[in-house]
Formats: structure tokens, sequence, C-alpha cells
């Protein structure tokens, strides 16, 4: 599933995204060429695991705000598109409330 994320030229909306955002928690220009070589990466799913959310800044944590309150924005809305993108929305979600859960 990763592959056929990584050849669409044109991704929808809600997939387009989700790849924004992912270059956002790893502190890339939220493009979809960056989140391709981002996936690419051989330690992609390593930084995923290891991922800590306190390494956010309050920034990037509101970018992905703008985001996370898209109603399309869900992983099961998502899933219709692609399984690889709605298991990421999935992350990047868990990751933004945990990270609001430590800042209260």
């Amino acid at each position: 599933d990763i592959a056929d994320f990584k050849t669409i030229r044109s991704p929808p909306r809600a997939m387009l995204h989700v790849a924004e955002t992912i270059c956002i928690v790893f502190g890339k220009k939220p493009l979809f060429v960056n989140f391709v070589k981002i996936v690419e990466s051989p330690m992609f799913l390593i930084n995923l695991k290891s991922f800590d959310e306190t390494q956010l800044s309050e920034y990037n944590l509101i970018k992905l705000k703008d985001y996370i309150k898209d109603e399309n924005f869900n992983p099961e809305y998502i899933l219709k598109m692609s399984k690889f993108a709605s298991v990421l929305c999935k992350w990047i979600r868990l990751i933004y409330q945990i990270f609001t859960i430590k800042s209260t």
C-alpha cells in the first residue's frame, strides 16, 4: 500500500492532508514530494515508533490542529482511499492527542 500511495501523481485532498501532516511532524515543508522522501527512508517505521511528541513545536501543533479539525481528516473516511494513509492519519491524531494532554 505504501508503494501505491507514492505513485499517485495527484492524491485526493484527504490523502494529501495526511502526507502534509507527516511532513509537518517530521519538520519538512508540507509538500507531497517531501512526504514521499520521508516514507522512502529505511528509517521511516523506526522514526514512527520512536517519535517523541514533545519534539513538536507550538507552531507545528497549531498547523496540525487545522488538519485535525477537518471532518475528512479521519481514519474511517481515508480508509476508503488508502489503508496506509488511514493508519498514518490515526498516528497523527494520536500524536496530537498525546501532545495536547501532556500540555494541560
